[in-house]
């Protein structure tokens, strides 16, 4: 059983780092120079890029199916500023300035404005899909399907900061998940002849089962530490990026992150992110000059101080089977990029993407990969 309880004092415990954050940045930069009128606003083109994301631990190079913990995911992610003039940015808006994160967006007089808006699911099973009842000392069946609007703003002079918002609008338990991963197994089943994978006979002890809405807000910070200058002109071999970020909302925690790349590449290092789907898009396309290929190694880490999960802990409504979870956890990735200037495609391969046990009692780390597959538009302005 679940109270209101839990997910209202994490969600005040997680205010305070979010304006903590929100002023961290403030020391050691200084101030802005004063420049007559207003400049022109950026604008990185209507519809500059679409993805296509998906994750299963199938995706690990030499791993098995063992559909446990974070099973898998999709998305379908736009980019370009159709998002802001349109106005499906809105509800963004006003929670930033709410938290006075529209001040560190425009706080630089010169700056790029980037809008991304991302459809996903995502889906999380316990060891033993056989079971029927809950499976204590286990993980919760959980599943989200949401849609997100994220903002991203660069500092114009440098190219080497960047702020983030995040508003994610999304439903709880329902049906998809289920849907989705017996059809799937159905076919596989098909496919080879054996009895395995078998069907999940647990959905009906998910998180929220029949569905209740949920929400999240989040926002961080990233810049260059290492390695080549931010530019769109130059072909860059090395960049090592770190940052901060904070969430509120059916995960509520702060993390850490420090990303790196090396090979070929002219993509400046806010474009790109390790995590598909996770804590800051890739914004790819924009003002970015994609006339060159490229072909680089990525990693990142991001070590996390949680103080809720609703896929564990649940949220307001009573569900059948809840569990504990860990302050800390730790998460990582390991993978491939391609662009190809001839098809306007980037192609990016999480090879090894993983996460420490996070929920008490498991000793369980858990690994999958991801493909991202994106369309860049040849030009960004339309």
């Amino acid at each position: 059983m679940f109270t209101f309880a839990r997910p209202y004092h994490a969600f005040t415990m997680a205010v305070p780092i979010l304006a903590l954050l929100l002023a961290g940045s403030a020391a050691g930069q200084q101030a802005e120079p004063q420049t007559p009128g207003r400049p022109p606003e950026f604008d990185a083109g209507k519809f500059t890029s679409g993805s296509f994301y998906l994750e299963n631990d199938l995706l690990v190079r030499g791993a098995v199916n063992e559909d446990r913990n974070y099973t898998g995911g999709f998305g379908f992610q736009f980019n370009g500023s159709f998002i802001h003039r349109d106005h499906l940015d809105a509800p963004l808006l006003a929670l930033d300035r709410w938290t006075r994160a529209e001040e560190r967006h425009e706080k630089w007089p010169l700056k790029r404005h980037y809008y991304s808006l991302l459809i996903f699911g995502t889906a999380f099973t316990p060891d033993d899909l056989r079971a029927r009842r809950p499976i204590h000392g286990d993980r919760p069946y959980a599943s989200l399907v949401g849609i997100s609007v994220r903002r991203l703003s660069v500092e114009a002079g440098s190219l080497d900061q960047a702020w983030s918002s995040e508003l994610v609008l999304a439903e709880l338990g329902t049906p998809v998940a289920r849907n989705v991963q017996t059809f799937i197994h159905r076919r596989l089943r098909a496919r080879s002849g054996l009895s395995t994978p078998y069907d999940p006979q647990g959905w009906h002890n998910q998180i929220s089962d029949g569905g209740e809405p949920t929400a999240l807000y989040r926002v961080g910070y990233e810049r260059r530490l290492l390695g080549a200058p931010s530019s769109d002109e130059f072909r860059k071999h090395f960049q090592l990026s770190g940052g901060l970020a904070a969430s509120a909302g059916y995960y509520t925690n702060v993390n850490a992150l420090m990303n790196a790349r090396l090979g070929w590449f002219t993509s400046n290092f806010w474009a790109f992110t390790p995590s598909a789907m996770s804590v800051g898009q890739q914004v790819a396309g924009g003002d970015e000059r994609r006339s060159d290929w490229e072909l680089f190694l990525f990693g990142g880490a991001r070590p996390k101080l949680n103080f809720y999960n609703a896929l564990l802990q649940g949220q307001f409504r009573d569900s059948v089977y809840t569990v504990g979870i860990k302050p800390v956890t730790l998460e990582w990735d390991l993978g491939v990029a391609a662009y190809s200037p001839l098809l306007h495609t980037q192609l990016s391969w999480n090879a090894l993407a993983g996460r420490t046990p996070e929920f008490k009692g498991s000793t369980r780390t858990h690994t999958w990969g991801s493909i991202v597959l994106t369309y860049v538009r040849k030009t960004g302005k339309s």
